[in-house]
């Protein structure tokens, strides 16, 4: 008699393999099993998949984060990464891989600062591909002020030492690391991926890539770069409290008890 959910953290055809599809697929729908989406769109990718009969979709949710008693060190290491005070540091934090799509994120990098940016990017992430194949394209394509470190477990002193969160990926969930990010009112410079858009108004909470491109995103870098001091602080406010008011951890779990309770 006991009930079953399933979370599905990314869109439904790229969370598994096609035997581990069926496998589910029958358990969600001749063993009542209870699909769980994270965003909206990963819903709709739960329909396509499994069925139009599942609608249940409870948003991603983070606890809050804060500054750690490394955020001095961190501080230090990033004022010796950059050239002098004005430069502008871009964070990229997440696995390293395929989907995450940071070669992008870098080559775009690379055309701002040969246009005259000042700025560093930081890669914060570990690559999981064998012989870390990803990890060391990029690093054949990351010029003078690419930063790519291994995973960290005080990113919220990285989040506050930086300028701008970028996330290029082509497909996603809803990620962590974006609520984290508009947690601590870091501006967000994202593609339209999977549930980012649940989370990233262009110009709103953050800024938001027309599309996938390289052009497009690199656009949307300029736009950010070019926001006066009023609009970003605009931006920070709005991302801190859209994540108070539906991304924290407290309103994700009393969805889930309440949907325990209604099934």
């Amino acid at each position: 008699k006991l009930k079953v959910f399933h979370t599905i953290h990314n869109i439904a055809e790229k969370e598994t393999t096609r035997h581990l599809w069926l496998y589910q697929k029958v358990l969600f729908n001749v063993f009542k099993f209870k699909p769980v989406a994270i965003s909206e769109v990963v819903l709709q990718s739960v329909k396509r998949l499994y069925g139009n009969k599942h609608s249940i979709w409870i948003t991603n949710g983070n606890a809050q984060i804060g500054k750690t008693e490394q955020f001095k060190n961190v501080k230090k290491y990033i004022s010796l990464l950059k050239k002098n005070e004005e430069t502008k540091v871009i964070l990229n934090i997440g696995r390293i891989g395929p989907e995450k799509n940071q070669k992008m994120l870098i080559e775009v990098f690379n055309e701002l600062v040969d246009e005259g940016l000042d700025a560093i990017l930081i890669i914060i992430g570990f690559d999981e591909t064998p012989d870390q194949r990803v990890l060391n394209e990029l690093k054949k394509v990351g010029k003078k002020g690419v930063h790519i470190i291994d995973r960290k477990p005080n990113v919220a002193d990285y989040y506050l030492n930086c300028d701008v969160f970028c996330l290029s990926s082509i497909y996603e969930g809803l990620p962590i690391t974006l609520l984290e990010s508009i947690s601590l009112g870091v501006i967000s410079v994202c593609t339209p991926a999977g549930g980012i858009p649940d989370v990233i108004q262009d110009m709103k909470t953050g800024i938001l890539a027309k599309d996938f491109t390289s052009e497009c995103y690199k656009e949307a870098l300029h736009r950010f770069f070019n926001l006066n001091s009023e609009k970003r602080i605009e931006i920070k406010n709005a991302a801190q409290q859209l994540f108070k008011s539906k991304f924290t951890m407290r309103q994700t779990a009393n969805a889930y008890i309440n949907m325990y309770i209604n099934l």
